[in-house]
């Protein structure tokens, strides 16, 4: 059940973010951010759960906060101009 939210929310949160830097706005990148905190809060409880490998855990949530940020990056500069 956990892992099912997890992918869920990690799928939403690069679907919002990729959205929010195209039409941009304030909810959407607060959405977007809780998405991505979910995602890091749920993925840490299953590591601990399930005692998983922490390295490529690492990696894999290192590329999904990095797309992420840099949508919100855009979306933020965006939403500024």
């Amino acid at each position: 059940m956990l892992l099912a939210l997890h992918i869920s929310a990690a799928i939403a949160g690069i679907l919002t973010s990729t959205y929010s830097a195209i039409f941009p706005s304030a909810y959407k990148i607060r959405l977007a951010g809780g998405l991505v905190v979910l995602t890091l809060l749920s993925g840490t409880v299953i590591i601990i759960e399930k005692h998983l490998g922490l390295v490529s855990a690492c990696v894999s949530g290192l590329i999904y906060v990095g797309f992420t940020a840099v949508s919100l990056m855009i979306a933020s500069r965006r939403l500024t101009d």
